[in-house]
């Protein structure tokens, strides 16, 4: 069957629907067509010959090519001559912005006279353009792989791959070294079969199965025996890979030598275990030296405590002799005798205190006791104890307070006169000639503090610059020579220092030999605007007292004030603290009843006859504390006893632990009308508070303090608290001396026994009702004696106890020289206010 002719048209729609160029040439190399593709790439490039070409010289126009095109133009050449048949040929096409890959074919068809050619080009850019990223591609394939397998390589880790039943996939040289094997002889084997024993190849095959299962990996460790018989110790762990699906497609293990390691670990077991046996072998040793160091103190302590009552015993004695002989008619030459002789008790005895401080600073049981105290008095005080000696030398001695400081300050007056003596007597005993200058300035005001500054300057000998630092060294003296010549036990300057420290402060010094020497005391005091704790009252606060007592209404009877709701109960153990109190509160407008100690206290309160409670904080069996702590647990709810505490520690805590045990206020002993009767305003107002019409200022409220009264007793206190009535005064004063002899007694039998918790109890008690009274000097003597029997330090206990004596006795010679000998009467006592 023949095939039916296509007419032109239909050839030339055929033509033209082909995307290739085609051309058709006749035997002379003229172009004589070319289809719808062929004129659309000539109008893309711009070709200028007319008829897209048709009727071109094709061989002409490629003569002067070369390069591909000179071989294209070879091959259409050779189709034409009858040389070929067909030829195919891929060549480059670029033009200045972009390169362009074609593929042309050419086939002869005809007679040689009548030969035509048909040339059909194809654009081939991309596929070129594929081709070309993917060999790219293949290359980056290849050397990614071959650098990878170079990283496996030198990986030491042991690192190989399974597929889902433990086949061998890959394994690294670190692996087949293991294996002794080669990664041909490896591939395709099971696991079990690498040198593994076999349970643990069971094993191996089984977290494998457990990996491909869950797609988790697995962390495990095992020992391997090596091609050299030596057994190794690896950890492994077995990762899943992913397929693109999310399956576990194969397993990669990796796993680490740990042989050196475990080696590492049992020796130093090994030798963690011989250290733990020589840390116990030089813990014993350290214990039995720190007991032998705790004997040793012991016995120092033991020694210094026999020492200071061998000692200061009879130094006592004899210091009071002296004093007493100093009244007795003397010559001259016996008097200078006796200043001799006194001189040199007073230096053992700073020498057996700084010995006792010393110790005291080395065990950490030193204590500030802080309470209100005029920074102006006591550098009056200082500058008097010192003047009479520098001017003896000649030397003159000025004192300067800075008037901006404030009239009270919280401090330990007893510490800060000890480090200002020891710089004031240090200035006058190494200055020959010249001035002493003491002075004190207000550096800054923050916060309720107040910065001082202490300097005492002399125009003596001076301290070289080398020898500087040895001063506050203890038992160090800047020069052996003049140690010799002044005496001295070298501990002053590091006992000023060190209680400067407990303070927050600093002391500094600054000397020249020769010009003289500066010692600075930089410290921060708290500013204290109240009148109690001051050494005497000026007239000023004589007359404010008196105003006060003046404006306040007469004292109701017991039953009136429990009819208003005014009635007050008071607690406390001590019974002059009673009396006190139970006056101030008469004076003050208020009827009140005292009982002894907290359960008494309960009881009372549990009447509801009292409208507050005014208690001590610190009794035997239940104190001010426990006392507040248990009503206010028992209190209805709604109702709450106003509750103020009393307490003998100036210090900050001991207020904030009134707050916090629910008292609702707290004063500090000694206790002034103005303090209470502000707390007693807020928390019990009165019904009225008016002057009383038969008040007037008695004449006896504004005389004279003796003279030497100041911190033995506070002569405008006990005015005060007896509205200047000379009777009830001297009723008061009688109870204060017949309660203090019976407790004083208690206390000395407490130490002859050897009781610790009624000794305390028994300095407690006279401390309290010295602190009541302004007995500044005997209070602290207390608060010494109670501190040292507190912490069990014997020396110190010993030092104490001879302290407390002497201020007993100057406060009872002082009360027997003022009012008379203590009457045997049972003086005033709180009997007609007090609950049985």
């Amino acid at each position: 069957m023949s095939t039916p002719s296509l007419s032109a048209e239909v050839q030339q729609a055929l033509l033209d629907a082909m995307p290739a160029e085609i051309a058709l040439l006749d035997a002379t190399g003229h172009i004589t067509y070319v289809n719808a593709a062929w004129r659309e790439f000539g109008d893309a490039n711009g070709l200028a010959v007319p008829a897209h070409c048709v009727g071109a010289n094709y061989l002409a126009a490629c003569a002067g090519a070369r390069g591909e095109d000179a071989t294209t133009a070879r091959a259409i050449a050779d189709l034409l001559e009858g040389r070929i048949e067909s030829t195919t040929l891929e060549y480059a096409c670029h033009s200045d912005n972009e390169e362009r890959w074609f593929l042309q074919r050419g086939i002869a068809f005809g007679t040689r006279e009548g030969r035509r050619v048909l040339v059909m080009h194809v654009d081939i850019t991309e596929r070129y353009r594929a081709a070309r990223q993917l060999a790219r591609m293949s290359l980056e394939t290849e050397r990614r792989e071959r650098m990878l397998n170079t990283m496996l390589a030198s990986i030491t880790d042991l690192t190989y791959a399974t597929d889902a039943q433990g086949n061998l996939l890959y394994a690294n040289p670190g692996a087949l070294g293991i294996w002794d094997c080669t990664l041909e002889q490896a591939r395709g084997k099971n696991v079990t079969d690498l040198r593994y024993p076999q349970e643990a190849g069971a094993k191996l095959n089984r977290q494998i199965r457990q990996v491909f299962a869950t797609g988790v990996p697995v962390r495990d460790e095992m020992p391997i025996t090596d091609v050299d018989g030596r057994e190794r110790y690896f950890e492994y762990i077995f990762c899943p890979a992913l397929a693109p699906d999310g399956s576990v497609e194969i397993m990669v293990g990796a796993a680490r030598d740990t042989t050196e390691r475990k080696r590492a670990e049992q020796t130093l077991r090994e030798l963690n275990e011989g250290l733990e046996e020589r840390v116990r072998e030089r813990t014993a040793q350290l214990a039995l030296a720190r007991a032998e160091a705790e004997q040793a103190n012991a016995a120092k302590s033991a020694f210094l405590a026999a020492m200071s009552h061998e000692i200061r015993t009879p130094m006592s004695g004899m210091l009071g002799l002296l004093e007493l002989l100093d009244l007795s008619p003397l010559n001259e030459e016996q008097r200078s005798t006796l200043d001799v002789a006194r001189k040199s008790g007073e230096a053992l005895k700073q020498i057996i205190d700084g010995i006792l401080d010393f110790s005291r600073i080395e065990a950490g049981s030193l204590e500030l006791n802080l309470a209100p105290c005029s920074i102006a008095e006591l550098m009056n005080t200082i500058s008097r104890l010192h003047a009479p000696v520098a001017a003896s030398k000649g030397v003159e001695l000025a004192c300067s307070v800075d008037p901006s400081i404030s009239r009270l300050s919280q401090c330990d007056a007893l510490r800060l006169s000890q480090i200002l003596n020891n710089f004031a007597g240090n200035a006058v005993k190494f200055t020959e000639r010249g001035r002493v200058d003491i002075d004190v300035r207000l550096v800054q005001r923050d916060a309720g503090l107040e910065h001082l500054e202490f300097r005492v300057k002399d125009t003596g000998i001076g301290v070289s610059p080398q020898r500087m630092g040895r001063l506050f060294l203890p038992f160090s003296q800047a020069d052996s020579k003049i140690a010799g010549r002044y005496g001295g036990s070298g501990l002053g300057l590091f006992i000023a220092r060190s209680l400067a420290e407990l303070m927050g402060g600093t002391v500094s010094l600054d000397s020249e030999v020769g010009v003289g020497t500066t010692l600075t005391l930089a410290v921060a005091f708290r500013r204290c605007d109240e009148d109690w704790g001051c050494e005497s009252f000026s007239e000023a606060q004589r007359l404010r007292l008196h105003v006060l007592a003046a404006s306040r209404p007469p004292a109701p009877s017991i039953e009136d004030a429990q009819a208003q709701g005014s009635l007050l109960l008071v607690v406390d153990d001590h019974p002059i603290n009673r009396v006190v109190l139970l006056r101030q509160l008469s004076t003050l407008g208020y009827a009140a009843q005292a009982v002894a100690d907290g359960p008494q206290a309960l009881r009372a309160w549990e009447s509801g006859r009292f409208a507050a409670i005014i208690t001590d904080c610190n009794m035997p069996e239940m104190d001010g504390f426990e006392l507040t702590r248990t009503i206010r647990e028992r209190e209805a709810e709604g109702v709450r006893i106003p509750i103020v505490g009393c307490t003998a520690n100036a210090q900050a805590s001991s207020a904030a632990a009134c707050l916090a045990a629910g008292m609702d206020a707290a004063v500090i002993k000694p206790v002034t009308l103005e303090t209470l009767c502000e707390a007693l305003d807020r928390w019990v107002p009165l019904p009225s508070v008016r002057r009383h019409p038969d008040w007037a200022p008695p004449e006896t409220a504004f005389e004279a303090l003796p003279a030497g009264s100041a911190g033995l007793i506070d002569i405008a206190l006990v005015t005060a608290i007896s509205c200047g009535d000379p009777e009830k005064r001297a009723q008061i004063v009688a109870d204060f001396r017949r309660n203090n002899d019976e407790d004083a007694t208690a206390l000395r039998r407490a130490v002859a026994t050897g009781d610790r918790q009624k000794l305390v109890g028994s300095v407690h008690r006279l401390r309290g009702a010295a602190a009541m009274l302004g007995a500044t000097y005997l209070a602290q003597a207390c608060a010494d004696l109670q501190a040292s029997a507190t912490g069990g330090d014997a020396a110190a206990l010993a030092a104490d106890l001879d302290t407390f004596e002497m201020e007993f006795l100057r406060v009872n010679n002082f009360l027997d020289g003022w009012l008379g000998p203590a009457s045997d009467g049972r003086g005033l006592g709180d009997e007609g206010a007090a609950m049985h």
